[in-house]
């Protein structure tokens, strides 16, 4: 994705969060991350074939919004894939959901986090580590992943849109490379 699509998704994410985004549930929010984690797999040859083809992309909607309708997110986002379509655009489908799901968690102060340890962590653990991120973060609901990696040998690192904050061994001795490197 080059800077022109970034910018021009966010532009669509933004009318598009003006215009409709009061409609929107946070259920619709947890499946339109489903879709766009679906899109994963198939959206390169989809790209590939609106870069490529002659045919309107107004006859392609159809079949996106049949794809949509398995999450019941048809209804929602038929404005968007209709604006896309008509403009020529539909090729930033992927792109613009992805920058409307940003657009959606800055309004309603969600936060990603992705919890990088060794060994998975106890509920207690998990429960503080919940309630400093929302205090650091300022955010009223965080949705964690967690990845289980070796690595970091002991500790934690967490991972979110606009911060990376890491307590580890793996982190410790990175320091200890930068000052022995002096």
């Amino acid at each position: 994705m080059n800077s022109v699509e970034t910018v021009l998704a966010r532009r669509y994410a933004d009318a598009y969060g003006a215009v409709y985004g009061d409609r929107w549930s946070h259920g619709a929010y947890e499946r339109l991350q489903e879709l766009i984690l679906s899109l994963e797999g198939v959206y390169g040859n989809v790209r590939s074939y609106l870069n490529t083809s002659c045919v309107s992309p107004m006859l392609f909607c159809p079949a996106l919004m049949r794809y949509m309708a398995q999450y019941h997110l048809e209804n929602l986002l038929e404005p968007l894939v209709i604006l896309l379509a008509r403009q020529r655009r539909l090729v930033l489908c992927k792109v613009v959901l992805q920058a409307w799901s940003r657009w959606y968690e800055r309004k309603h102060a969600i936060q990603r986090i992705t919890i990088h340890t060794a060994v998975p962590l106890e509920q207690e653990q998990y429960v503080v580590l919940i309630s400093l991120l929302k205090r650091v973060t300022h955010s009223e609901q965080v949705y964690t992943t967690t990845v289980h990696d070796p690595d970091i040998g002991a500790g934690v690192a967490l991972v979110g849109r606009d911060f990376i904050w890491e307590d580890s061994i793996r982190q410790r001795l990175r320091v200890l490379v930068q000052v022995c490197q002096r």
